[in-house]
């Protein structure tokens, strides 16, 4: 369960390590609009939201929140996956 990596923020990935540090060393505002086109609305999105108040809501410190979202993911990953109606089996009525 540890074989997580860290990514580079998709906010300024697209920004050279030297014109973060002038943003940060000038405390500039970002000129650059192209930030606008993160897709932040997604369904992944709002189930990740969903899972960190879930988490904050029903435990307390950064360790016991970290380790329940991880639990969860897990859990999650091992359950199968249904893509399509065709995967889902229909129960015939009996009359």
């Amino acid at each position: 369960m540890n074989n997580t990596s860290a990514s580079q923020p998709p906010l300024i990935s697209t920004f050279t390590d030297e014109r973060v540090k002038e943003f940060i060393s000038t405390g500039k505002k970002l000129d650059d609009l192209s930030i606008l086109n993160i897709p932040c609305h997604t369904q992944a999105v709002e189930r990740s939201v969903q899972l960190v108040v879930e988490s904050a809501v029903t435990n307390c410190g950064y360790d016991a929140r970290d380790r329940y979202i991880t639990v969860r993911q897990h859990s999650r990953n091992l359950m199968p996956k249904f893509g399509d109606k065709k995967h889902y089996k229909t129960v015939a009525k009996k009359d």
